[in-house]
């Protein structure tokens, strides 16, 4: 589990309800992720992405691969498991600013505003199959360094 710093713990504690702010024991990352953007504004409605990242759990987003990464509008990255169909945490980062977070069917944080979300099911085969090969070659590449 993640040890959250007394200035997390504060933002936390400054900028979530106590009943949100009580998910930080299960799931310390995605409570901090949604209290350090409480600030900011929806994205406008005519915004153009460079880059979506899907995290599906509580992991921490320095070290933390997306299970699904968008880049300019294209799928980029696509990593789902078995854990990601019934986990209770989504996080969805856009050009490195946290938009939605949901914890346990409860909405963190919701800045989506005119956001329209690629629909990856409209890609081609090859578009798709070429993703999962990179998804792989990334994966190997981390297998690799970790058997080292």
């Amino acid at each position: 589990m993640i040890a959250l710093s007394p200035y997390e713990e504060k933002q936390i504690h400054q900028n979530l309800a106590p009943q949100l702010a009580a998910l930080k024991s299960k799931y310390p990352s995605a409570v901090y992720n949604a209290a350090s953007a409480q600030h900011l504004l929806p994205l406008a409605a005519n915004i153009k992405p460079k880059l979506i990242n899907i995290y599906y759990g509580d992991e921490d987003n320095d070290t933390y691969l997306p299970n699904i990464s968008l880049q300019d509008g294209k799928l980029d990255l696509l990593y789902l498991t078995e854990e990601c169909v019934n986990n209770p945490v989504i996080q969805i980062e856009v050009d490195s600013n946290w938009v939605y977070i949901e914890i346990e069917k409860q909405i963190l944080l919701d800045r989506l505003g005119g956001l329209k979300l690629p629909k990856i099911n409209e890609m081609t085969d090859e578009e798709l199959l070429a993703v999962t090969r990179k998804t792989q070659n990334i994966l190997e590449g981390i297998e690799n360094a970790l058997s080292k």
